[in-house]
């Protein structure tokens, strides 16, 4: 997908959906990638409500493929920041908290650390 597309609301949404899927179903380490910097660069944009809440929770799994779990909980505090400046409902900061106890949860299995919960 084009960066430099101007994409919005729900068709943004299904496009990163898809875009990640057949990434993650290729198993190719640059199709993941992509859809890692894909992601990443759209929290930087106005996007708000479902469509981060989307975002997040692909680039948490684009982390989780890459191993990466030190950077997934980076992104999800981040966003959870994000989040939190700009949420219009509760529902979208406890979404975050989630997202951020299931990347908390993998670290700890990472490391050996027994599971918290």
């Amino acid at each position: 997908m084009n960066e430099h597309l101007e994409l919005h609301g729900d068709f943004l949404s299904i496009a990163s959906r898809i875009y990640f899927k057949h990434a993650l179903l290729e198993y190719r380490a640059e199709n993941v990638i992509k859809a890692r910097d894909m992601l990443e660069s759209l929290i930087y944009k106005e996007i708000k409500g479902g469509l981060l809440s989307d975002v997040l929770f692909l680039l948490r799994k684009v982390y989780d493929k890459l191993g990466d779990f030190d950077s997934a909980f980076n992104a999800c505090e981040q966003g959870k920041s994000i989040i939190n400046i700009k949420s219009e409902t509760l529902s979208l900061e406890k979404q975050a908290e989630d997202l951020l106890c299931k990347i908390r949860s993998k670290i700890g299995r990472y490391e050996g650390r027994e599971n918290t919960p």
